[in-house]
């Protein structure tokens, strides 16, 4: 509930979409679980992740980042810092 930013003034007429702020906020939780519960069900076909405990699992899924790459695209480069870990989810690489 914090003070609003910026003034917003219709430069022509205008029609607009509201939404209040708790079924916002309950949208977004509902989508966050849906996420988690989509990547839980993802690491847990893993295997190099199979020793780990369901909360170690829950906490990967609530960092991951679905980033996509195009075919050819270099993704990591040898002998670069390795500051990522990466799950391919989908589709195929090649060193």
């Amino acid at each position: 509930n914090s003070p609003r930013a910026a003034t917003v003034k219709a430069a022509s007429s205008v029609k607009s979409w509201t939404l209040d702020r708790v079924t916002f906020k309950a949208i977004m939780q509902d989508s966050a679980t849906k996420k988690n519960s989509l990547y839980q069900e993802f690491l847990d076909q893993v295997p190099l992740l199979s020793a780990l405990s369901h909360m170690e699992k829950m906490t990967i899924a609530d960092a991951l980042k679905r980033v996509s790459y195009e075919r050819g695209e270099l993704i990591i480069r040898q002998g670069e810092p390795g500051n990522e870990f990466f799950i391919i989810e989908e589709g195929a690489v090649m060193c």
